[in-house]
């Protein structure tokens, strides 16, 4: 189950210039959860907050998140955020951002796309249509499907 909240509901008509989504995504017992919204933008920054997710993690680099365009093709806007460490004990609350026009050639903190010679460049942050959002964990691990089990990703978009 995925509850979302949005700051920005009517935001062509309104006077807002930046907005606010809220994906909720609950635990379900498996490696792999995903929650989709519908965005036309560009966003700016995201923050993902694993304060309240439970799971059989045990490495700090087994959690992962991708950001892809939902369909039949799920095609990837970014370069995976791999090496997360979604383990109980971190609470891990991290924060990426778009920086446009920065060439860092490191995935990290600014999300990135590769050339096919493989250099990282800045993603614009553009989107549209559904967005999906997908956490994983490698190792044969699992989000633990228990009450309140959720993780939080916010997002900051124009």
């Amino acid at each position: 189950m995925t509850d979302e909240i949005d700051d920005g509901v009517g935001r062509y008509a309104s006077r807002s210039r930046i907005n606010r989504r809220v994906l909720d995504i609950s635990a379900d017992g498996s490696g792999s959860i995903s929650g989709t919204i519908d965005m036309n933008g560009k966003i700016s920054r995201i923050i993902l907050d694993m304060t309240d997710m439970d799971c059989t993690a045990n490495g700090a680099t087994q959690g992962s998140m991708d950001i892809t365009m939902d369909g039949a093709t799920e095609y990837k806007y970014c370069e995976q955020v791999a090496s997360l460490d979604f383990r109980n004990a971190t609470n891990l609350k991290a924060h990426f951002q778009i920086s446009e026009g920065a060439n860092t050639d490191t995935a990290g903190a600014h999300l990135t796309i590769n050339s096919p010679a493989g250099v990282a460049g800045s993603w614009n942050g553009c989107v549209t249509g559904r967005v999906k959002f997908t956490l994983a964990l490698s190792g044969g691990k699992v989000f633990t499907a228990s009450a309140g089990s959720k993780a939080r990703i916010v997002i900051i978009h124009e």
